[in-house]
């Protein structure tokens, strides 16, 4: 008898243009555009996560950063088993979704912060591995 694979609905959230649909992309290796388009609403791609030989599914939900096209936004957090907040350098825009994130009652929700994603050189299965730890060492 096979199990059912776990899994995990993970947010990610931030300002526009800070990396989010492109780690996104790169998790579920889709092709990466050569310019930026904006994420309208949220757009949620299942990715297997992995470590020490377990699996795991998380959906990620990237949700959109530019507030003209957010949707539902605080929608879209319910439910969330963990959140990866992009920060922007020299900016304390990610309390606005600290804020959020309380006022919904996720204040202890799992969180990662990534500082400047567009700067990090980690390869796609270290990506995996952060997230899979986020979600099952909390």
């Amino acid at each position: 008898m096979m199990t059912q694979l776990q899994e995990f609905k993970i947010l990610f959230l931030g300002a526009a243009n800070t990396g989010k649909s492109h780690l996104r992309q790169t998790l579920s290796r889709c092709e990466i555009p050569d310019r930026y388009i904006p994420t309208l609403g949220v757009e949620v791609r299942p990715i297997r996560l992995f470590a020490n030989g377990n699996f795991c599914r998380a959906n990620i939900w990237d949700c959109a950063g530019d507030n003209r096209y957010s949707g539902l936004q605080s929608g879209y957090y319910t439910e969330a088993d963990a959140v990866v907040i992009f920060k922007e350098e020299g900016s304390n825009g990610h309390t606005k979704y600290e804020n959020l994130l309380s006022r919904l009652g996720l204040e202890n929700i799992p969180r990662m912060y990534i500082d400047n994603y567009k700067n990090q050189n980690k390869s796609i299965d270290q990506w995996k591995m952060q997230l899979y730890n986020l979600i099952h060492n909390h």
